[in-house]
């Protein structure tokens, strides 16, 4: 009775791991719904998370989600299962650019901003030649003086 028992509840959950990965699969291929298939592919048991399908499936969710990290990251996983895959290597390659293009325009946005804090501090430090007597009115209610 209990090894009876034990069946029925694997059978329930590759049962229950087959009905989300055909939602996952659904959101993520038709209807490019990034956050459902996560979400669908999350909850397929560990056990099944070794799978390549899944494997491939959980990368194209991420790079859907612009998680261009993981996404390489679960191609490269998929690429030891395919190493000779053509579409997973240009897929590969082209995570690798774009990550790096990400990263590029990152540091030169720092620098900019950097620059641009730079230039502002000159401006508050150099303040010679900016104070003048001229046209000094009195300041609540006195009279100010410059020496």
């Amino acid at each position: 009775m209990i090894v009876s028992g034990l069946s029925s509840l694997v059978t329930v959950a590759q049962t229950n791991d087959a009905d989300a990965f055909a939602q996952a699969r659904a959101a993520i291929d038709t209807y490019h719904d990034c956050n459902s298939a996560d979400t669908a592919l999350d909850s397929i048991s560990a056990e099944r998370q070794t799978d390549p399908t899944w494997i491939y499936y959980k990368a194209k969710t991420k790079e859907c989600k612009n998680d261009l990290s993981a996404a390489l990251s679960y191609y490269k996983k998929y690429q030891l299962v395919y190493p000779t895959n053509a579409e997973i290597i240009s897929k590969i390659g082209d995570l690798e650019y774009r990550i790096q293009k990400a990263a590029d325009a990152a540091a030169a946005a720092e620098a900019e901003r950097q620059r641009q804090e730079q230039a502002r501090l000159a401006r508050v430090a150099d303040v010679s030649g900016t104070w003048s007597t001229r046209n000094c009115g009195p300041i609540n209610g006195r009279a100010i003086q410059l020496n």
